[in-house]
């Protein structure tokens, strides 16, 4: 079954037109709702700024991870990489042609910490192997990013008191996946400090998703299995289990 834990009312969106990250940041009052507003770039300021800089701390790390090779992350370079990996989503959200509902809350998150937030925040990398176009096998697929609200990451119904009440206050579980030739990246964003979340450890997922954000022991890319073997790498989170923190936030 799945239940959804996002609030269609809760979609806090920058007006069209509106830069997603210091010009939201900065507003009095911050927070729109508009199913149908779309953000469409970053300002200037942030894309010659930090923005930039995670951009040049990453491209060193992440480049030979994009071509296949084997590559080891301490926890600077963890940071790095979930940074960037965060923000190439934020991105390809901005250029996607369907409206993305990220809440404004999210963008200027990021902005206010220059990369991933600390306690809001997960990513995990893997390794696609097979680059051929799912839809055109004679072809390569070298770049891919996909956004998705996480409806299913809870199987109760209902839902656990402290889960809806982060729900009905507008709590927002989303996430973007990434891929840039054998390189895959999947963040998870959403509102609940202490959130536990992790890949099954009963499934391939495992295998094939390495977490780097909170950081943590160093890592070593490629993971054991590809991201190939979970299927269609848009429903990867199907794989993810989330349970509340263990100090209550919300409810009882």
């Amino acid at each position: 079954m799945q239940v959804s834990l996002n609030d269609d009312r809760c979609l806090e969106l920058p007006a069209k037109g509106e830069a997603a990250c210091c010009r939201s940041a900065d507003r009095p009052g911050g927070q729109r709702r508009s199913g149908s507003a779309t953000v469409r770039k970053f300002c200037d300021v942030c894309n010659h700024g930090w923005m930039g800089g995670i951009e040049g701390m990453a491209k060193p790390i992440v480049g030979p991870m994009v071509q296949g090779t084997p590559t080891t992350l301490d926890a600077a370079a963890q940071q790095a990489v979930a940074s960037w990996a965060v923000l190439k989503g934020l991105v390809a959200a901005q250029v996607s042609t369907t409206p993305q509902p990220i809440p404004e809350s999210h963008y200027r998150r990021v902005h206010h910490f220059g990369g991933a937030p600390p306690n809001t925040m997960r990513v995990w990398i893997g390794r696609r192997w097979n680059l051929a176009n799912p839809n055109r096998t004679d072809r390569a697929q070298l770049f891919d990013a996909h956004f998705m609200p996480i409806t299913n990451a809870f199987a109760e119904d209902p839902l656990p008191a402290d889960l809806e009440t982060y729900r009905r206050e507008c709590g927002m579980f989303n996430a973007t996946t990434f891929q840039v030739g054998h390189f895959f990246a999947l963040t998870l964003q959403h509102d609940w400090p202490g959130l536990h979340a992790r890949a099954n450890p009963d499934t391939e997922a495992a295998d094939a998703l390495l977490p780097i954000w909170p950081t943590g022991p160093t890592v070593h890319w490629p993971p054991r299995g590809p991201i190939d073997e979970l299927g269609d790498p848009h429903k990867v989170t199907r794989f993810l289990q989330m349970a509340p923190p263990v100090v209550p936030v919300y409810g009882a």
